[in-house]
């Protein structure tokens, strides 16, 4: 069976979702160097800080991805317990976040993000670059396992993205089997952004929050 992977998300995600990943994105960008300003940390510190306030600003944002329908989301301890992760899943699709340097960069290998790419062992890449499924038998109830990519736009402007993306690894997570570009299908939504401010987006929601030992117990 022949899936295209572009349209299988765009079967099961509603373009407001695609564009508040656009939206959060930026207002968890902005938020991070207003905070670190707030502080009067000095240009040293100022940088090394900022990635990792943008990380939980931007986890948080998208917890309220969870109010689309079908849609769920969760703060989720990884795999070797030493920080949280945010989950958004439905029954045909799971993502999880992750910056990167460049716009087709894959993350860094990880323990938690293999766990969840397991489900794409069913994709090959046919001699045309198409997808085609197989094992479907032990995978059909499985959803699609997919990245939401971003990051600056150059070194020189850390506080703006430069890129957000959707990114569907291959099991190993070493590289995509396709990859949709937020910015060039929402252009009018990143001009939005660069345009106005963005405190008034609306991010707030009731996470639900898993550690290991409580995924553990649910499967005793």
């Amino acid at each position: 069976m022949i899936i295209d992977l572009k349209a299988y998300w765009a079967a099961h995600v509603p373009a407001e979702f695609e564009k508040d990943i656009i939206r959060f994105t930026f207002k968890a960008y902005k938020d991070a160097k207003d905070e670190i300003k707030d502080h009067e940390y000095s240009i040293g510190p100022s940088r090394n800080l900022f990635p990792y306030v943008r990380w939980c600003k931007l986890d948080e944002y998208c917890l309220a991805l969870s109010k689309y329908a079908g849609f769920e989301t969760s703060s989720e301890e990884n795999t070797i317990k030493n920080s949280y992760y945010t989950l958004i899943k439905s029954k045909a699709i799971k993502m999880t976040i992750s910056a990167v340097k460049n716009k087709k960069d894959v993350p860094r290998q990880s323990i938690f993000r293999n766990e969840h790419a397991g489900c794409q062992s069913r994709f090959a890449v046919d001699e045309n670059d198409r997808f085609k499924i197989v094992d479907i038998s032990s995978k059909i109830d499985e959803p699609v396992y997919a990245f939401i990519i971003h990051g600056p736009s150059n070194p020189a402007e850390p506080h703006i993205p430069g890129f957000i993306g959707i990114g569907f690894p291959d099991a190993r997570c070493k590289g995509y089997l396709d990859y949709l570009d937020l910015c060039d299908k929402y252009p009018n939504v990143v001009e939005e952004m660069l345009a106005q401010d963005t405190e008034n987006i609306p991010d707030t929601a009731t996470p639900t929050v898993h550690t290991k030992t409580d995924v553990q117990s649910r499967l005793i």
